[in-house]
Parts: C-alpha cells; sequence; structure tokens
C-alpha cells in the first residue's frame, strides 16, 4: 500500500510476467527433406492431434544458391494447447519411414 493507504497499482508490465507454465512446446526430428507444414498437419492428424496445437513451424532452407525450391531441414516445432497434450506426443510421437524414424522431444 502506499503511505495515504491506498493500494499500489500494478505497472503494466508486471501484469505481463507469469507464474512458470509447464512446457507446450514439441520438437519434431527427423523429417524429410521434402516435409512440409502441412505434410506434418497430415502426420499430426493421421496420429488423432488435430486441432489440438496453436502454431506449427517446419523451417526450410533454399535447395541450392541458384535454386527456386526450397527443403525442410529435417525438423518441425509444434506449440500444443495443453502440457498434456505435448506430453503425449513426446512420450508415444513416433512415425516410422523406410529407413527414417520420426519422433518428438520437447524444444528448448
Amino acid at each position: 500500500k502506499t503511505p495515504s493507504g491506498r493500494p499500489r497499482s500494478v505497472p503494466a508490465c508486471a501484469r505481463l510476467i507469469r507464474e512458470p507454465t509447464l512446457p507446450t512446446t514439441v520438437l519434431i526430428k527427423g523429417l524429410a527433406r521434402r516435409d512440409t507444414n502441412a505434410s506434418l498437419q497430415a502426420e499430426l492428424a493421421r496420429v488423432g492431434l488435430a486441432g489440438t496445437y496453436d502454431f506449427l513451424f517446419v523451417p526450410v532452407e533454399q535447395a541450392s544458391p541458384a535454386a527456386v525450391r526450397y527443403r525442410s531441414v529435417g525438423m518441425g516445432f509444434v506449440n500444443f494447447d495443453s502440457h498434456e497434450v505435448a506430453k503425449w506426443a513426446v512420450e508415444n510421437f513416433v512415425v516410422v519411414r523406410s529407413r527414417r524414424t520420426v519422433g518428438a522431444t520437447w524444444a528448448d
């Protein structure tokens, strides 16, 4: 309280600070170079995770300096709506493609 007895107002920046929360962002490892945001979305939908995330991103790089095509760098990020769903993905999301295994781990 202030010296006059009134409650102190909370600065706007302090209202933005939240209590620590459990992680919800997952790193998907082992994607093929041809994978895209759409193919990762389809894979998540196939295992029943459609509509459980609010952000999905598969980083890409230019295939070569002269190319206009882009390719995945082999990983993707998904931010799930809850820690419980993210935890399920980390523990259970495994896709085997020919000789490649796609899996999930916590993003740091």
